[in-house]
């Protein structure tokens, strides 16, 4: 049996700048769904995975995470500026080597993702790096083979996609082993950067696709309104 240890990481540092005005005064993870922030909607679904520990990054308006944090027992880690993914990875590398594996998880989307299913089968597989994909044509730029292989980022640092590739767009949702850390700089960057070192030195990472799952990310005021109705729909209460 496979005792693999983990820790959750939620990124809650960005300023949600186009839902403005209201995110002046609620950071864009605690923006309210049927009673409860959507940070707290995904904190409820990572506990079903037992971590060993739970973190999250702040910026702007760090206060205003002081409830969620003490509730659920998070460590929070504040950033004076903000560093990117990456960068964000790179100065917690003491934090986060602690466990075998670290999940990402974006803390201002929402999405029916099985994250047990996601855990287990990366655990399984002793996966190097999991990003979980999904269809948005429009943007889709994580660019795998046949085996679900990233081969690189469309239309990042000048990669084109060949014929036969196919692509999805990040979620915002990766599982990682611990050694991914040796690619990530304690300055600002782009988690892209860190993914494009690792497989330059021929690592693996692994496109997981769920474009079958709902996914929500409400960076808009219109995205807002389709993530509020459609959260309505799935937790309608029983009369």
């Amino acid at each position: 049996m496979n005792h693999s240890s983990l820790t959750v990481f939620f990124l809650c540092a960005g300023y949600g700048s186009r839902l403005h005005p209201l995110t002046e005064k609620t950071p864009k993870p605690l923006i309210p769904f049927k009673g409860k922030s959507a940070l707290e909607w995904n904190i409820e679904k990572v506990i079903k995975l037992n971590p060993t520990q739970i973190i999250m990054n702040t910026h702007h308006l760090p206060q205003a995470f002081k409830a969620v944090s003490e509730k659920y027992g998070i460590q929070v880690f504040n950033e004076p500026e903000i560093l990117g993914t990456g960068g964000s990875l790179g100065c917690l590398k003491d934090v986060l080597s602690k466990t075998d594996y670290f999940l990402i998880h974006n803390g201002d989307v929402l999405h029916t993702f099985d994250l047990q299913e996601f855990y287990q089968r990366g655990r399984e597989q002793g996966t190097f790096a999991s990003l979980i994909g999904i269809d948005l044509p429009k943007v889709n730029s994580l660019t795998f083979d046949s085996l679900h292989h990233l081969q690189g980022i469309h239309g990042y640092n000048g990669f084109k996609a060949v014929v036969q590739s196919q692509r999805l767009t990040y979620s915002g949702v990766a599982l990682y082993h611990r050694d991914f850390l040796n690619y990530c700089e304690s300055e600002n960057s782009d988690i892209k950067s860190s993914w494009i070192k690792a497989l330059n030195d021929s690592q693996k990472i692994e496109v997981v696709d769920y474009s079958q799952k709902h996914w929500f990310d409400f960076g808009t005021h219109e995205d807002l309104k389709k993530t509020t109705e459609w959260m309505e729909r799935e937790h309608k209460v029983k009369a």
